[in-house]
């Protein structure tokens, strides 16, 4: 599989820029949490955004622009799967339309005292299943040299349904955090990162739902252009609504 980090450039932008300030987070409704027998915690939660389904859908598959707003001096790329023609091989230009899988690469924050190998990377997949309104996130590995005995990232979903409530969307989430077999944390501490995860993700919906409201009214001046000319829409790069030609290295 082909992947290009064209898009870097532009979200290694994004993150040294000025970002807005954060909403405070979404209520959760119906949080559960439990230790499976593997010693896994299983986590899950309901919520609603006050989002239209496809638009709310669309923010969440761009969580590199999400984690702008979270984010103070890491280094963020995005590798995306690029399908391989003669101009790609001969020219390096690569045509992207709505991608159904990225990997984000996040390096440790700058100015740490890191070792003579610079700071560590760690590596998110996540992947976009628009018939069903789905995104999972994966995570792929991480050189920091400590993770086996911090908290690791779960394996998470999000499952997106209309409601009967105007335009709100619902969102259930599903999640689960495993500990290495030597890890020396007992159930008890484990359950106590589901305190944590709560505050987080009713953050990350609140900054989704804000990202939505944005490509919801971007969405509504394309379909109804104004006198003076058409409303310039969403870059399609980003969007994913033709197919773009990107330029830079690929892995």
């Amino acid at each position: 599989m082909r992947y290009s980090h064209a898009f870097a450039a532009g979200c290694v932008a994004l993150m040294w820029a000025a970002v807005p300030a954060i909403a405070q987070p979404i209520p959760l409704q119906r949080t559960e949490s439990h230790i499976d027998e593997h010693g896994c915690l299983d986590f899950t939660a309901t919520a609603s955004i006050d989002a239209q389904i496809d638009d709310l859908f669309d923010a969440l598959t761009r969580p590199e622009l999400l984690s702008a707003h979270l984010l103070r001096g890491r280094l963020l790329r995005v590798f995306v799967d690029a399908p391989v023609t003669g101009e790609s091989l001969f020219s390096n230009k690569w045509y992207i339309q709505s991608p159904d899988e990225k990997i984000l690469e996040w390096d440790g924050a700058t100015g740490a005292a890191w070792g003579p190998d610079g700071p560590p990377i760690s590596w998110i997949e996540y992947r976009f299943i628009h018939s069903t309104h789905t995104i999972e996130e994966h995570p792929l590995g991480s050189t920091i040299p400590w993770a086996k005995d911090s908290v690791p990232r779960p394996d998470t979903k999000y499952v997106l349904s209309p409601t009967n409530v105007g335009s709100a969307t619902s969102v259930r989430v599903s999640s689960s955090l495993c500990w290495p077999p030597e890890s020396p944390r007992t159930s008890t501490e484990k359950l106590q990162w589901s305190g944590g995860e709560k505050e987080r993700l009713g953050t990350w919906l609140s900054i989704a739902e804000g990202e939505a409201g944005r490509i919801g009214k971007e969405r509504l001046s394309a379909a109804n252009p104004s006198p003076e000319g058409p409303t310039s829409g969403p870059s399609p790069a980003m969007s994913g609504s033709t197919p773009t030609p990107v330029v830079g290295p690929v892995h």
